[in-house]
């Protein structure tokens, strides 16, 4: 395994807290998960369909936690180098809505989580620390030139099994390694 550090002088190191989750953001202008209801989603299993003989409390809980998945799927995505504007609805975690309700700007999913369907099911533990350094502006030309060029190599998103231990695999979080 080979780690190449680019940053500027005056940056630290960050350790990631959070692995083995997947940071969605809410779409800016859509609606978002009522903060309440934050550990709710976090158990979402998809959409649910009910027997015949289901009570009306049953449906009545099942149809919410089928609405709280369609804002999820809808409503909120994962940063991809795709997107060219920032559509997404940044700054505090809590936005409060018109009409005072407060809506999640963004969650932290575990990447087994049923948004992601089962394409993390069978990954390795996520047990390495995981570091990085953020560049402060896109004004630094010559770093965007050495990622650039970084990118295009041959064992670029190429991730060895230290790799996948440490989650950098997980392309929700990593467009590129």
């Amino acid at each position: 395994q080979t780690a190449i550090v680019i940053g500027e002088p005056k940056h630290g190191m960050w350790r990631f807290q959070e692995n083995g989750y997947i940071r969605v953001y809410r779409v800016q202008g859509r609606r978002g998960i009522p903060l309440e209801k934050r550990e709710q989603v976090l158990d979402l299993a998809g959409i649910v369909l009910l027997d015949a003989g289901a009570d009306e409390e049953e449906k009545k809980k099942v149809d919410e936690n089928n609405k709280l998945y369609g804002v999820l799927m809808a409503n909120y995505k994962h940063i991809e180098s795709k997107h060219s504007t920032l559509e997404y609805a940044f700054g505090e975690e809590v936005f409060e809505a018109e009409g005072g309700e407060k809506w999640l700007n963004w969650i932290d999913l575990p990447i087994f989580h049923s948004k992601f369907g089962s394409k993390y099911e069978y990954h390795v533990p996520i047990d390495l620390p995981l570091w990085y350094c953020q560049v402060s502006s896109a004004q630094f030309p010559h770093l965007a030139a050495a990622w650039d060029l970084i990118k295009e190599q041959p064992g670029a998103n190429k991730v060895g099994p230290l790799g996948k231990r440490a989650g950098l695999d997980i392309r929700e979080n990593f467009n590129h390694v």
